[in-house]
This record gives structure tokens, sequence and C-alpha cells, in this order.
């Protein structure tokens, strides 16, 4: 726990199982988004959108990254 009004979680990527951090989470904004009642992004704009997709999904940004690659290839214009 970082101070008395903030909890931490330890996360682990469900692909290549590192573990992080997410710290400096408001415990009434993790329970209402836990319960259902509000969207992750609505509650805990203060997180990373990094860290709230590791909660929502335990996927780290890594591993997003490599599987969500961009595909699309731009051709130049030789005008």
């Amino acid at each position: 726990m970082t101070n008395q009004n903030t909890m931490d979680l330890a996360i682990q990527c469900k692909y290549c199982k590192e573990v992080y951090l997410v710290k400096e989470i408001n415990p009434k904004d993790y329970q209402e988004w836990h319960n259902g009642s509000a969207f992750i992004q609505d509650v805990m704009p203060y997180l990373s959108s990094s860290d709230r997709e590791l909660m929502i999904s335990r996927t780290c940004d890594n591993c997003w990254n490599k599987m969500f690659e961009p595909t699309i290839q731009f051709e130049e214009d030789d005008s």
C-alpha cells in the first residue's frame, strides 16, 4: 500500500507471465469498477490506459503491442 487512501495491485500478464505493479488505486474506485457499476476509464482516469488494460484483460502493454502491431502500409506519393 502506498498510503492509507490508496492500494497497489500486483498483476501477472497472462501471456508473458511478467508481474506488474499498478500503484495508488483508490479502493472506492476499484470497488465501483470491480462491481460493474462504472467503466474503469470513468472511475480511474488517473491510471494510464496501459494500467487499465492490464487490470481488465491481464495483458501487459508489451504483449498488447505485439498482438496488435499496425498492419497498414502507406504508399508514398511519387508525384
